[in-house]
């Protein structure tokens, strides 16, 4: 097709489809690269139109052939409009196709797309009330509403777009974008465990942690990307435990006490660390794991109030397994136990104070013990 042809099928949705239809039917894969770019920039003009975009979806779900799985690869972006503009009908359509957009190349960019997917309904709202955004930020917008992938994983000021879109956050269509993609994330995370390489969930390990902080401020979103985030990352560090070593530092970013404003992530992570930390680990890693986490219980028992208690626990028995395989840090270990033990007496539920106590005592006897 030359410009011209791509002109007239851009301005009738109905021939798009029919266009669509045809190279699925005929499993036709010779469609050069360029002409796939303007068919997929036409489906991104027409995806506010709802007969439109169910039956764009429903073709690219049904095809089987290699220009669709290759649209689905290479232009996801663009298909996620759909969704975006028209969460609650069209998520089922959306989330069978799901793994056709996950591979070893898409992953760590699909993830990021899937967080920021509330933006982009926000940015879609902010549109249609003719909201006028700042010039500044017209490229991070711009990234945000690409039509292909492989153009970077997501954008540096992140915060600063949130910021912008802030005033859409509590629009209906947003609100149900988050719940999809809490949804979508569940379905992502199985899959890119089961089917992809260790390399590339090597890759959305640390993008996990990055995007922890990094969310979208929707009413409830936060919280249950916290949740899904540790349910995750317990999944992964079990079956791929030398990522504690090899993103030392950015896991170590979590042990903060400002982190347990959603303290899913920070207790899951602790409890993997004094799990999955196995001996294969270097001597220097088990003592850095030890200093970071030895500094947040000392920090917890300095305040002990509802958010810390839940943490404490499974930091002292994470404490105490780290000096099972550093005999060296059993004077520490005993010192730093000993200080939150004292720290109890400021907890107010009793039940737990008495639970945390018996645990205390259990590994400061077991400590002491002659090796």
């Amino acid at each position: 097709m030359e410009a011209a042809a791509f002109e007239r099928v851009e301005k009738n949705p109905s021939l798009l489809l029919d266009i669509i239809q045809l190279h699925i039917e005929t499993k036709d894969s010779c469609l050069r690269d360029d002409h796939t770019k303007h068919l997929v920039t036409a489906i991104g003009r027409h995806f506010r139109q709802p007969y439109f975009a169910f039956r764009c979806m429903l073709l690219l779900q049904r095809g089987q052939c290699p220009w669709v799985r290759g649209v689905l690869s290479s232009h996801f972006p663009a298909i996620m409009y759909f969704l975006a503009w028209s969460p609650r009908s069209l998520y089922s359509e959306f989330a069978i196709m799901l793994p056709s957009f996950v591979s070893d190349a898409t992953a760590t960019e699909l993830f990021h797309s899937l967080l920021d997917l509330p933006c982009l309904s926000a940015l879609f709202e902010a549109d249609l009330k003719q909201h006028r955004l700042d010039a500044e930020v017209k490229p991070f917008l711009n990234f945000l509403a690409r039509t292909q992938s492989g153009q970077g994983d997501t954008i540096q000021k992140l915060g600063e777009l949130h910021q912008v879109l802030t005033p859409f956050v509590n629009t209906h269509r947003v609100k149900i974008c988050s719940q999809a993609v809490l949804a979508l994330l569940r379905s992502y995370f199985s899959v890119v465990l089961d089917t992809c390489g260790s390399e590339t969930v090597h890759k959305v390990f640390p993008a996990l942690l990055e995007r922890i902080s990094l969310l979208f401020p929707v009413e409830a979103y936060v919280e249950e990307c916290s949740r899904l985030f540790a349910d995750f990352a317990g999944r992964l560090i079990e079956k791929y435990p030398e990522v504690l070593e090899e993103y030392m530092d950015e896991v170590q970013q979590l042990f903060t006490a400002r982190n347990l404003e959603l303290p899913n992530l920070v207790a899951q992570v602790v409890l993997s660390v004094g799990d999955h930390l196995g001996n294969a680990a270097s001597v220097e890693c088990v003592h850095s794991y030890f200093d970071s986490m030895e500094s947040l219980l000392l920090e917890l028992s300095a305040v002990a109030n509802a958010k810390s208690i839940e943490v404490m626990p499974l930091l002292c028995s994470s404490l105490a397994k780290l000096t099972c395989r550093s005999q060296d840090l059993a004077p520490r270990a005993i010192i730093c136990l000993t200080k939150a033990m004292s720290a109890t007496a400021k907890i107010r539920d009793a039940s737990f104070r008495r639970a945390l106590v018996s645990r205390l005592e259990e590994l400061l006897h077991l400590l002491r013990m002659p090796k």
